[in-house]
């Protein structure tokens, strides 16, 4: 028999996608209004890209995990 995971037919998650369009974790204001998208639209995930965020900082704010990925310079 195979280990399958199980997946919770009776749990909806709400997806999103952004182009931010560059994101500085220095200046807080776009990280607030991507929070705020979220909780308006009542996303679960969003996935946002060129963030042109450095390295691969996580934590959390505002009871959101924020995961960014991507961006070393080679």
């Amino acid at each position: 028999m195979r280990n399958v995971a199980a997946v919770d037919v009776g749990c909806v998650h709400k997806v999103g996608t952004w182009n931010v369009e560059g994101m500085s974790l220095d200046n807080p204001s776009k990280l607030e209004q991507l929070k705020r998208n979220m909780k308006d639209e009542g996303l679960s995930l969003l996935c946002i890209q060129e963030t042109h965020v450095q390295g691969a900082p996580y934590f959390v704010s505002g009871g959101y995990l924020i995961i960014c990925s991507g961006g070393d310079a080679d």
